[in-house]
């Protein structure tokens, strides 16, 4: 069974909840930026697409721009941004959420600061709240 079943959904963080992950203004190969959640907003919906048989292994689409699915390099301090590129991310079950892994297992997705526009970026793993996120189907 899989950790986040195939669905719909808004990623939210687990130390500033208030925020989501958004694709900038739906643009293919834009950046994903923390945003403030709005409901009419398809920028900060993401299919998640499940792979493998692990039941751990997702891709995440972005809606408002079909094709464009969440990328990030594979070592610390580079941002996500929105790809063509079909990247698979572990999910990580935490104490609260989830942490987004890259392939190699090195790095999470982190918001470094509650602010809209701030860009998400994988770090190495600090267990710390701003590493989680949550799944909210839409």
């Amino acid at each position: 069974m899989s950790l986040i079943e195939n669905g719909i959904y808004r990623i939210r963080n687990g130390e500033f909840p208030r925020f989501v992950a958004d694709l900038v203004n739906g643009v293919p190969h834009g950046p994903i930026s923390a945003h403030t959640e709005e409901s009419d907003n398809v920028n900060d919906q993401w299919r998640v697409i499940n792979v493998g048989d692990g039941g751990n292994q997702i891709m995440l689409e972005n809606m408002a721009a079909p094709g464009s699915f969440a990328l990030s390099a594979q070592f610390p301090d580079n941002n996500l941004f929105g790809s063509h590129v079909q990247m698979e991310w572990t999910v990580v079950k935490a104490d609260y959420g989830y942490y987004l892994q890259t392939p190699n297992g090195q790095c999470v997705w982190e918001l470094p600061e509650g602010a809209d526009y701030v860009q998400i970026m994988v770090a190495l793993h600090t267990a710390k709240n701003n590493t989680k996120w949550t799944f909210d189907k839409v």
